[in-house]
């Protein structure tokens, strides 16, 4: 079975937590994850955690180009996991924060009007080009694309365990796919879900994981990632 060493830039802990259950599942291999943001610490197991979108921008603005370059080429390492090569970045990004102004402003050159806001596509879309300019400000570099991989979550990490878990039949265009997923809890697990927490959203994506088949058949941009991951 092939193995892949990933780094990872997400919004949170738990959407860590789906992505080490759920990429694995969908392909045959296994995938090493290292967490790089947000990093894990004895108080991120409570829920709280140094997260969200802005925490993504700022891991990009302190990781430049060529900073990365050095980093995957073995020219230095990660603080966080000294001993592990770097050799494959995955960044990624909820889409439910696309009207949001403050986050239109962090790339302006990308015009939120150029995409279709209304579609599970275009909402994709956008948030790619912006994370895009985050990566490499003046311009994209077809090589570090080799290496690196832009994950849009559309709508927010949720829609795949409730691809996974309920009958929905479009979850990608369920606006709020965390109140669908406090649904299932409390009918399913009759146990209310109030916070976010890693080890119970790793609980959800396992029960998930059991129905892949249909979280790929769902969400196409999870199916795109796994294709994506799949080609490296």
């Amino acid at each position: 079975m092939k193995r892949l060493s990933m780094h990872v830039v997400a919004e949170a802990l738990t959407d860590q937590a789906v992505l080490a259950v759920l990429l694995p599942a969908a392909m045959a291999r296994t995938i090493d994850f290292h967490y790089l943001q947000p990093a894990m610490d004895r108080t991120s197991v409570s829920g709280d955690e140094n997260g969200g979108w802005l925490q993504v921008l700022k891991w990009c603005q302190r990781n430049p180009p060529q900073s990365r370059r050095n980093l995957h080429r073995g020219l230095n390492r990660f603080s966080a996991s000294p001993d592990i090569s770097f050799k494959t970045l995955l960044v990624q990004l909820d889409t439910d924060i696309c009207e949001r102004p403050e986050f239109q402003e962090t790339a302006p050159v990308i015009v939120a009007a150029k995409f279709d806001l209304a579609t599970p596509r275009g909402r994709g879309q956008y948030v790619a080009a912006v994370l895009a300019k985050w990566l490499w400000p003046k311009r994209v570099v077809k090589t570090d694309e080799k290496w690196t991989v832009i994950a849009p979550a559309v709508e927010a990490i949720e829609t795949w365990l409730i691809a996974g878990l309920t009958q929905e039949s479009d979850p990608e265009t369920n606006r709020d796919p965390f109140a669908a997923l406090q649904t299932w809890a409390e009918v399913v697990e009759k146990r209310l879900l109030v916070r976010k927490k890693p080890e119970r959203y790793q609980r959800f994506a396992r029960r998930a994981a059991r129905e892949i088949e249909k979280i790929v058949e769902k969400c196409p941009h999870f199916a795109a990632l796994v294709q994506r991951i799949e080609r490296m």
